[in-house]
This record gives C-alpha cells, structure tokens and sequence, in this order.
C-alpha cells in the first residue's frame, strides 16, 4: 500500500507544480516542500498509525490540489491543523481543538473568509493557545510526541500569522521575501517536525489493546474476547496470561470482601454480647447484692429502735456505710446496663443522664423505641461524650438531641466550652469510636478552639 501511496504522491506533485506559476526557483521550491512534508508523513506513518497517516496525506494533496483547482486553494489548512493537533495517534486531544478544526473549514471554504486577514490571525492565534495547551498538559509518556504536535502547530500558527501580520501591519516583517515564500517554508518546516518526530513502527507482536471498562468483570470479558481474534501465538500467550492474573485477582479480591463481612460480623456479635452480659450482670445485682442491702438496711433500722445507744450508734454507722455501698452498687449496675432504659427507651435513659450530670443538660428525644444494641449503643456514646465535657470542656451548659436521619439513627452532644477536643489514641473518644465502627457506626466531632464541642453519633437503623 505504501508503494502505491508514493506514487500517488510524485503524481500529485508533478502535476500540481506543473499547473502552479512560480516567479523564481525559490517560491517552487518551498511551495513543492509545503505539501512534500505533509505527504511523506502520511507514507511514514502508514502502518503504524493509519488514522494520522490518512490525515497528513490528504493534507498534502488538498495543498497541491489548490494549484490545479482554484476552488481547493485553502482547503490545506484545516486538513494541516488537524493533522498537526492529532500528531500521532490520528485523534484530536480535546473539545477545543475539535472546535478550532471546525472553525477552520468555513475559513478555507468561504472565500471571504479565506482571504481575510483578521480571520487568518484569529486562526493563528487559536491555533498557538492548543500549541501552548498541548506542550502544557502532556504526560510523562506522550512528552515527546506532544512536543512535536506542539510544535508543529505553533508553526501553522507562525505561518498564518506572519503573511496576515505583513500585509495589515508591516511589509518589514517578512524580511524582504513573499509573503508566500515565508508561508509555504513554515508550513514545510510544521510537516518536517511530524516527520521527525514519527512514532517507531511496532512489530507484529506489540499489541496495543485500549480497555476502558471500569468494572473488573466487564474487563476480563473484553480479554476473553479478545482471544478468538488474535492469530498471534505470542499475543495469544500474553493475553490469557493477562486474564489468569486478573481472575486471580478478582478471586483474591472476592476473598478479601468475604473476609471483612466475617470481620465486621464478629464485632458486632461481640458488641450483641457485651450488652447481654451487661444486662444479666445488672439483673444479678438488682436481684442479689442490692437486695441483700435493702434487707441488711431493714435489720439495722429495727437495731437503732432497740433502746441500747451503743448498738443504735453502730447501726447507724453501718446503715450509713450500707447506704453508700448501694449506691456505688447502683452506680456500677447503671453503667453497665440502665435499667430506665430496658423500660423507658432513650428518651428515659437520657433524661437520667441529664438529670445526674454537674453540668445542665437539656434533652430533644421523641419516645420512640428502637433495636436494643442500637439504644445501647447510643446511650452508651452519649454517656462517654458526657463524661469527656464534664472532665475537659468546662462548659457551663449542653444539649443532646436525638432523631432519625437517613436510614440511622443520629445523636447530637453539644456543648458552649472552650472547645478544642482532639481524637487522641487510647483516649475516650477513640474507644467510643471503636465501639461505633463495630456496629458500623460514625463519630464526627467539630471543635473549634474557643466554639465549644459537638459530637455526632450516627448508628445505622437495621
């Protein structure tokens, strides 16, 4: 095909030199190398790169088939810049180039348009904006190539800009040559910079196979596909080669994801069964410790009404050390599982919470019950990040609230202290964030220095 694309090319230049009139050998020489560089580009790239060969090719024969057919004068130009801006996979690099190749043909079209100076500069100046754009954004692996796309249109561009420039401007700025001359030699020197910067042929067994599927699976069906049609043996070899690795990835991947569910199910089997063990060591000190205080305390009552002052006196210090034993006993029976919660929701449990914190505490939550281990787990959160303001926020009031928002069910702790809080490691709100993430909750906490504190809980609701 090569053969046939050089003899189509001598032919187009014979005769498009012979139809052309040159005043002197060097406006023949330069107009003949214009649209010679532009064709052997499309010979040399032939195979490696059809779609840009075809371009610059028929770039080259629109620039000789303005001499034979007045009509195709201008028609060079888009074909040019395309080729110049698609250097060398044949594919333009953007929407605004796309446009400017657009915007080129009715400027080589309309005659009109055509022999306007000011669009030839408009041209020109677009034309270096993608040169400078090109050359800018390139990737480490296509710098050398876009230098050469870059290149050649900003010299396009000169060649547009230069002739337009002289005749609206200054006949001093094409020192002393013909606008023409300077126009074919630029152009000439855009098609030699393709030439040159040509991509290497690859060999028959260098496959490029582009895959622009996202999902893993849809990809290594494109492989499996792709198999059938390669003749290849190497080829072949390297492709299931490929989609042994990508199917043991995918396996290795499916593995992981079954692994992480196994994972968060255990920790929140771990949760379910803290929360039970709470509750049954609670009913057992309800039922047992506490009680037997409650019948002890009955005992020294009738003790301190027997008439003898000293036993009197000892039964009231024992009654009074019993009284502090229930209450510690209390305390450690509320903190591992509320009873007012088991019987009144939240919305009980966290008024209690209030009602017993030093710093005043208002309440916003409806009466609504919810799974247990998610109650627990709020109410578990909110008492953490209550201790933690009463420790460190010196705040002189707080507010939780309650609701349910997107599908979880969402606690607010806020409070007007001095702000500041940091998650640190091993710290109470690092132990309140493990505990959410077992039952695949979130803690997000905003404290600005000096803005006071607010913590949001979010449990998903099952």
């Amino acid at each position: 095909m090569r053969r046939w694309l050089f003899v189509a090319a001598v032919a187009v230049v014979v005769i498009g030199e012979l139809a052309a009139t040159h005043d002197d050998p060097l406006t023949m020489l330069t107009d003949a190398a214009a649209g010679v560089t532009f064709l052997a580009v499309g010979i040399s790239q032939w195979r490696s790169s059809r779609r840009h060969a075809t371009l610059a090719f028929a770039a080259g024969l629109a620039w000789f088939a303005g001499a034979i057919f007045p009509g195709a004068l201008w028609l060079h130009r888009p074909l040019m810049l395309h080729a110049s801006l698609a250097f060398p996979s044949g594919r333009l690099p953007g929407r605004a180039a796309r446009v400017a190749v657009v915007l080129a043909w009715p400027a080589a079209v309309v005659p009109t348009l055509a022999r306007s100076s000011y669009v030839s500069l408009v041209l020109a100046a677009a034309s270096a904006s993608l040169a400078w754009h090109i050359a800018g954004t390139a990737s480490m692996g296509r710098l050398g190539a876009a230098r050469h796309a870059a290149g050649s249109t900003a010299l396009f561009a000169a060649a547009l800009a230069l002739p337009a420039a002289d005749r609206l401007v200054s006949p001093d700025l094409t020192v002393g040559l013909s606008p023409n001359v300077v126009y074919a030699f630029l152009l000439a020197l855009s098609g030699l910079l393709l030439l040159t910067g040509r991509p290497q042929q690859q060999r028959e067994t260098d496959v490029v196979i582009e895959l622009t599927q996202d999902d893993p699976a849809n990809t290594l069906q494109a492989l499996r596909q792709e198999v059938p049609v390669r003749r290849d043996t190497a080829t072949r070899a390297a492709l299931e080669a490929a989609i042994g690795l990508l199917e043991t990835n995918l396996a290795l991947h499916a593995e992981l994801a079954e692994k992480v569910v196994d994972v968060r199910s255990s920790r929140r089997r771990l949760v379910e069964a803290a929360v039970s063990e709470r509750r049954r060591l609670e009913q057992q000190l309800s039922a047992g410790a506490l009680r037997y205080l409650d019948e002890l305390n009955g005992s020294l009552d009738q003790l301190r009404s027997s008439g003898d002052v000293r036993v009197a006196e000892l039964a009231s210090r024992s009654a009074h050390e019993a009284s502090r034993t229930r209450g510690d006993l209390e305390q450690l029976a509320r903190g591992l599982h509320p009873k007012v919660l088991g019987e009144h929701g939240l919305a009980g449990a966290l008024a209690e919470l209030a009602q017993r914190s030093p710093v005043p505490t208002t309440v916003t939550v409806s009466g609504q019950r919810f799974p247990e281990l998610v109650e627990s787990t709020v109410w578990y959160a909110c008492a953490e990040a209550m201790a933690n303001l009463v420790k460190h926020s010196a705040a002189t009031s707080a507010h939780v609230e309650v609701q349910v928002r997107g599908g979880a069910l969402t606690a607010c702790v806020s409070d007007d202290g001095i702000g500041g809080a940091q998650v640190t490691p091993h710290g109470g709100l690092a132990g309140l964030a493990d505990r959410l993430g077992a039952v695949d909750g979130r803690l997000d906490m905003e404290s600005p220095q000096g803005g006071g504190t607010r913590l949001t809980i979010e449990v998903p609701l099952p």
